[in-house]
């Protein structure tokens, strides 16, 4: 959603932080492209949670996952075998 991505903008410049940086675009790919990210957090809706962790891992970030993890025992296990294979840090919490 357009306003919560403004919404966050702002309060990240409100708190000094460069907001040169900022991706506000909807597509994760990008912030997976940015050289300068280097952990994600996944907040989005639990469908979403293992591809873009796996994704995220493949491209060098390491990962937070807000809980669930993933919905089926087939994606968790994607996501602890690119855990394993990328050497990823990935934490799942609520």
């Amino acid at each position: 959603h357009q306003g919560r991505r403004e919404n966050s903008a702002k309060y990240v410049r409100e708190q000094g932080a460069n907001a040169a940086n900022l991706i506000l675009d909807k597509d994760y790919r990008k912030l997976l492209d940015n050289p300068n990210v280097d952990a994600i957090v996944i907040a989005t809706p639990e469908h979403w949670h293992a591809q873009i962790a796996c994704h995220a891992m493949e491209a060098g970030k390491h990962v937070y996952i807000q809980k669930p993890m993933t919905r089926y025992l087939d994606e968790a296990f994607q996501v602890y075998d690119t855990a394993k294979r990328t050497g990823k840090v990935v934490q799942v919490g609520s």
